[in-house]
């Protein structure tokens, strides 16, 4: 285990100091920016305050800034696993199990630290207008009500919240499970890209990624059309808490979904890096 954590914090501090790490923060600023800038000035005028998670938990659900978010994450991590002139020794050293599980937890290490990143900023943005009792605030079971005054109040590019955002939960509730999943999500996208690199020899995993999220896309439009639910087929629409009411059987579904495609690709990683040439990596 200490192989492992020693491992896993050398490609994190390697990750952390790359240029792309600063442009991947940046991109992810700039879209908390674009699509709340104009709230905090509504919020001023009109004296209204934001419970602290609602500004993260109205962020996703939204296409606009969830494909800028994925591709300020992809950047990130898209080229798992994180191998370095001097780490090929170390891994040959050690083991390659151990090695890629080191990946493993450096990728899911930038994940946490990116999603605090983006809370911050949704908290930073909204200083002066948050109010931090664990209950809903009132202007957003106001927005609940009217889906159509999301554009006059600034909020134009993110979904409007559903009464099913309140059913059987408290704000900071709904913020954990919405955090819990969004790691999953993004680790998964992290292990994708892994996996897909260490099959291909190339950077192809990005790719597979977007190209995953544009059948995604395709997916939703298909269900909105033809009146039915084919949000199984898509992990992404699984993690659309805003438009669902959180029940526990949602909760084991999405759960095992994301448990057994992590360890699919484990595996399928796995079976890879034991043909891998360690002694030419880097």
């Amino acid at each position: 285990m200490a192989d492992i954590l020693a491992m896993s914090r050398s490609s994190l501090r390697r990750l952390l100091l790359r240029p792309r790490f600063w442009v991947s923060l940046l991109l992810a600023l700039g879209c908390v920016l674009i699509v709340f800038f104009k709230v905090p000035p509504y919020l001023s005028e009109r004296g209204y305050q934001l419970q602290a998670a609602e500004p993260f938990l109205i962020l996703f659900p939204s296409f606009f800034p969830q494909i800028l978010l994925l591709i300020s994450f992809l950047l990130l991590v898209g080229d798992v696993p994180f191998l370095y002139p001097g780490m090929e020794i170390t891994a040959i050293r050690s083991s390659r199990q151990k090695w890629l599980a080191a990946q493993l937890l450096a990728a899911m290490a930038a994940a946490v630290l990116w999603l605090l990143f983006l809370l911050a900023c949704t908290v930073l943005v909204f200083s002066g207008h948050i109010s931090f009792p664990n209950e809903w605030s009132i202007f957003l079971k106001a927005l609940a009500r009217s889906p159509g005054a999301m554009e006059s109040v600034g909020m134009g590019l993110a979904d409007a919240p559903t009464t099913h955002l309140f059913e059987g939960t408290s704000p900071y509730a709904r913020f954990g499970w919405m955090f819990l999943f969004q790691l999953l999500l993004l680790w998964s996208m992290a292990l994708w890209s892994l996996a897909f690199n260490l099959w291909t020899r190339r950077s192809y995993g990005c790719m597979i990624t977007v190209s995953f999220w544009v059948l995604r896309r395709v997916v939703k439009e298909l269900a909105m059309t033809t009146q039915k639910d084919y949000s199984f087929l898509s992990p992404m629409s699984l993690v659309d808490l805003n438009q669902k009411t959180l029940t526990q059987e949602r909760i084991i579904y999405i759960a095992l979904f994301f448990l057994l495609q992590i360890a699919v690709l484990w595996i399928l990683s796995a079976m890879r890096i034991k043909r891998e040439d360690l002694s030419k990596a880097g």
